[in-house]
């Protein structure tokens, strides 16, 4: 290798590095947003103001996203999960089992009809 290539591929991985470190809290930010719009809605259906069947699609992924985040114990793990998730199945997979997690939680969905709706992004 020659060292301009060496160069290149340290300020590369340096530039990479600097983007992810960045881009982390924003990310952590998003994650405790909507555990936050999550605990919110939860607390809308236990007390009558929302029906939990009619709830949209981004709401039962909140819903999900909050019950994920007490389950972890920290934004921080769960951010990390929803991570592996995606590189793992994909990055819609992450959205998925947070909208079915929700849904199973409200009791709206049983096991058997898991395949018979999508989750809408």
């Amino acid at each position: 290798m020659t060292r301009r290539y060496k160069l290149r591929r340290v300020g590369l991985l340096l530039a990479v590095a600097l983007s992810l470190t960045l881009a982390a809290p924003a990310i952590a930010d998003s994650v405790a947003t909507e555990q936050q719009r999550g605990a919110q809605i939860l607390s809308q259906v236990q007390h009558t103001q929302l029906n939990p069947k009619s709830l949209t699609s981004g709401q039962y992924r909140n819903l999900g996203e909050y019950l994920m985040g007490q389950a972890l114990g920290s934004t921080q793990l769960h951010q990390r999960m929803n991570a592996l998730m995606d590189e793992m199945m994909g990055p819609s997979a992450a959205d998925q089992m947070h909208f079915y997690l929700g849904e199973r939680y409200l009791g709206v969905r049983t096991t058997r009809e898991l395949g018979t709706r999508r989750c809408t992004a």
